[in-house]
């Protein structure tokens, strides 16, 4: 065997090897993002308020038991939480339970729009100090948190949305997503007016936007 053909075969090995390490790095990393790293760290966790209102994506069992306890919670407020096969969804109702920590589930659309009473139920409750410390979030915590956030910052703050909207980029919002500034334009006034009014702008079974709140509140139950 030559040199050439010895150098020709070695160049192809440690190929081979590189092209092995740069796909077992990859599916490494999926693993750890799609199995693992939510397994054990808080999923797009973020502050809104300190000690009042926080925001994130769906903790597995584990992380939401920590975050219950190190943020002292009494409120978990799900938008969406009405998958009632979901695993996660399952163990927070039972984490909810187990420490006394009261749940809402509000299975509001995940393009972060839906029913303006529903999210005039939302900003009521993230907005009574009985409930702080609160956590909010949905799936990701990229589009129903936010608008529960900017909802809260503009009616209960009193910031104007333009001012608080380019944080939630910091939270897997896109700029892009156009469907939340579109819907909060269209129906902001509506869920001010029935926040402050207590009153639902459409004609349904609550009377008033408690008596709604209180019907997506699964924990604590029976």
């Amino acid at each position: 065997m030559t040199i050439d053909m010895i150098t020709q075969r070695t160049r192809s090995r440690l190929t081979l090897l590189a092209a092995l390490a740069v796909a077992a790095f990859i599916a490494g990393r999926v693993i750890w993002i799609k199995c693992v790293k939510y397994e054990i760290l808080p999923r797009n966790l973020g502050v809104v308020k300190e000690g009042t209102i926080y925001r994130s994506g769906q903790h597995s069992g584990r992380v939401l038991r920590q975050l219950c306890a190190e943020l002292h919670l009494r409120t978990i407020i799900d938008l969406g939480g009405r998958e009632w096969e979901n695993p996660r969804t399952q163990a927070e109702q039972r984490i909810a339970q187990e420490m006394g920590v009261t749940r809402y589930a509000f299975g509001l659309p995940g393009d972060g729009t839906g029913d303006p009473d529903k999210w005039a139920a939302v900003v009521q409750v993230m907005a009574d100090p009985a409930n702080h410390p609160v956590l909010v979030h949905c799936a990701t915590g990229a589009q129903r948190t936010t608008t529960a956030t900017l909802l809260y910052q503009h009616i209960v703050d009193g910031k104007a949305i333009r001012e608080v909207y380019p944080d939630c980029f910091n939270y897997k919002h896109k700029p892009d997503e156009w469907e939340i500034v579109a819907y909060l334009a269209d129906h902001v006034g509506q869920i001010e007016l029935a926040v402050q009014t207590n009153q639902p702008t459409h004609q349904g079974d609550a009377a008033t936007i408690s008596e709604l709140a209180r019907t997506y509140r699964v924990s604590p139950s029976g």
